[in-house]
């Protein structure tokens, strides 16, 4: 992915848009990676799930994953934005599109055929939590969940 995505942003074809569009996309992109770490190997912690055999056994429902079930596929999306915006690249706009759309399919089918065995209380879950859109009621969650922590941290 790393080397399609170089590649992708290095095609020299571009948008007309306005240069400014370059000062947004960076630093939405850096956010947007930010975001992603901290989603993917902060909120769920690194060597208990990726690093561990057996681990991950643990639903996560707070912080960012009461605002969906999958925050990384936002984040994701909107890390594609950003590198589309700062690019200006017709290419990379096309391809974070195409990216976003198999990264979505990726976790749907993650959801069918894996999270449903590997998580007994996921049907709740699914039902209090957005797979991929935050709600208003989402989104309050998520806020409320991360005051918490903050708090606790304290």
């Amino acid at each position: 992915f790393g080397f399609a995505l170089a590649w992708t942003l290095s095609v020299p074809g571009r948008y007309g848009w306005p240069a400014w569009t370059s000062f947004i996309g960076w630093p939405l992109s850096l956010i947007a990676v930010a975001l992603l770490v901290y989603s993917l190997f902060i909120e769920i912690p690194f060597a208990a799930t990726y690093a561990r055999k057996g681990g991950g056994d643990a639903l996560v429902t707070t912080g960012s994953h009461a605002l969906t079930r999958h925050p990384g596929v936002l984040w994701f999306g909107l890390l594609m934005l950003g590198l589309a915006l700062a690019s200006r690249g017709r290419l990379m706009l096309i391809a974070g599109a195409v990216w976003l759309l198999l990264d979505a399919i990726y976790v749907s089918l993650q959801e069918v055929f894996l999270f449903r065995r590997m998580f007994a209380d996921y049907a709740a879950y699914q039902q209090d939590t957005p797979m991929l859109i935050p709600t208003p009621r989402s989104v309050r969650r998520c806020l409320r969940t991360l005051l918490v922590r903050s708090r606790e941290l304290s």
